[in-house]
């Protein structure tokens, strides 16, 4: 893969030697997304594994809230990774059942949260730990929740429980919508020992030593 910059857009070469001009429409910490036309194309430093983790759970038979993506070749300087998934919706009000899924999701997220008692002992692993699995227990007793999205939030948290302190956040940004008005889980794991880590640093920075 390789990515020549024509501000305010780029030229990106496909391992298969076609070439795609794409538009930068988002930048996070590790991740930068390139979109062309129905597709979306993530830029991935290798320090992150979300992209990765919902990659290996989009194979067949995937998961309806599971966002179809697929992964590319890596840079020439192998520093980034490159996935690839459709454009899908924005999740907004009007968005129907998504919509209430999501925001029954992110409630169950919030009361599996503070259902938990500070420990400032923990290491980042166990934290995530049980973070994860009190989450999978709010989501299992659930009447409401679809068996799919169930399913869908098991296989994330079955994924993130491989690549060590990932968990599962629920937030509007990080959902989306299919064609067919399902909830995607678009982006919706992330290091929490990463996290963690940038946070003491900023600390130390702000005590001065």
């Amino acid at each position: 893969m390789k990515l020549t910059m024509l501000a305010p857009r780029a030229t990106l070469s496909l391992p298969d030697g076609t070439q795609v001009e794409v538009e930068r429409i988002g930048k996070g910490r590790y991740t930068t997304a390139w979109r062309n036309c129905s597709s979306v194309y993530l830029q991935t430093h290798e320090k992150d594994s979300g992209k990765e983790i919902v990659c290996r759970l989009a194979e067949s038979p995937r998961n309806p809230h599971i966002p179809d993506c697929k992964r590319l070749d890596g840079d020439d300087n192998q520093i980034h990774n490159w996935y690839r998934m459709p454009l899908y919706k924005p999740l907004t009000a009007k968005s129907g059942r998504a919509w209430d899924d999501f925001k029954f999701l992110r409630q169950v997220r919030e009361e599996s949260q503070r259902s938990l008692d500070y420990n400032a002992k923990r290491t980042d692993d166990e934290e995530a730990y049980m973070l994860n699995d009190a989450f999978r227990q709010y989501v299992d007793d659930s009447t409401y929740l679809s068996d799919s999205i169930k399913e869908a939030v098991d296989q994330l948290l079955n994924g993130c429980s491989n690549f060590g302190a990932y968990i599962i956040e629920i937030t509007k940004k990080n959902c989306a919508v299919d064609a067919d008005g399902n909830l995607i889980l678009l982006d919706a794991v992330f290091d929490l020992a990463e996290v963690r880590a940038a946070w003491r640093k900023k600390v130390k920075v702000l005590r001065g030593y």
